[in-house]
């Protein structure tokens, strides 16, 4: 299934989900996301908006050695990530590889599961007009000749 092709508009957060689950088992780099995301959806990374990116990617994937938890000092050069080991600036982490967590990926098969029955339901609906055409056509001709 084509995620960009849906009725359902495709979001930053859409994609990254989908890049996570297609590199399961090689993983993907924040780096890697941001470079995908500035080019496919024109995004210009304001500090803001970008430390509320950092937060809900690092919610969603996870780097190898251990799970770990945001720390959103507030200013950009001082997003650290709390892990068993201790705090590890934001910059080490940019170019690791990180790996969509599992309940994350079940959110993204739950979006899938509804883009794909949102295309069913339309297509139904179709089929049951087509069908509904046809019967009107086949009375009036009944009638017609009978």
């Amino acid at each position: 299934m084509n995620i960009l092709s849906t009725k359902l508009k495709p979001n930053i957060y859409t994609y990254c989900l989908k890049k996570g689950y297609e590199t399961t088992s090689t993983g993907i780099t924040y780096n890697q996301i941001k470079d995908e995301l500035t080019y496919m959806f024109r995004i210009e990374w304001e500090p803001h908006f970008e430390l509320n990116f950092r937060i809900w990617f690092f919610d969603n994937f996870f780097e190898q050695v251990s799970h770990r938890i945001l720390d959103s000092v507030g200013r950009r050069s001082q997003i650290q990530i709390n892990t068993s080991t201790g705090r590890i600036p934001f910059e080490e982490l940019i170019n690791k590889k990180v790996f969509l967590k599992g309940e994350s990926c079940l959110k993204f098969l739950d979006y899938m599961e509804l883009v794909d029955a949102r295309r069913s339901s339309k297509q139904a609906f179709i089929f049951s007009l087509i069908s509904i055409i046809i019967a009107t056509i086949a009375i009036i001709v009944q009638i017609k000749i009978g």
